[in-house]
């Protein structure tokens, strides 16, 4: 789960992606809630600005075919349509995913 000062507040589920940006300054915390094992990662992105103002933003991809392509879940590229669903950061770069499928 999710919490931070600025009133956000999310369970984060398999298939979700997180965005939050600490801009200039922020309190939060991440809890595991549940009984199972939990893999996640967490990826520290610099912004191409300074002073931004503290943001969170949350989506789900678990319902994304996934399979055997690179599917943008982070962007803070304004462009290729293909990448207009993903989640929006301040910086030139893209984040995707990919699973492979053996057939």
């Amino acid at each position: 789960m999710h919490q931070d000062k600025t009133g956000n507040k999310a369970i984060i589920k398999a298939g979700d992606v997180q965005r939050m940006s600490a801009g200039i300054g922020i309190v939060h915390s991440e809890h595991d809630l549940s009984d199972m094992l939990v893999h996640f990662s967490q990826i520290w992105i610099y912004p191409d600005q300074r002073s931004l103002k503290p943001s969170y933003e949350q989506k789900s991809f678990a319902d994304v075919s996934k399979e055997n392509r690179l599917v943008p879940v982070a962007s803070g590229r304004r462009t290729p349509r293909h990448i207009r669903e993903a989640l929006k950061y301040s910086e030139d770069a893209c984040l995707t995913v990919v699973i492979f499928c053996e057939r």
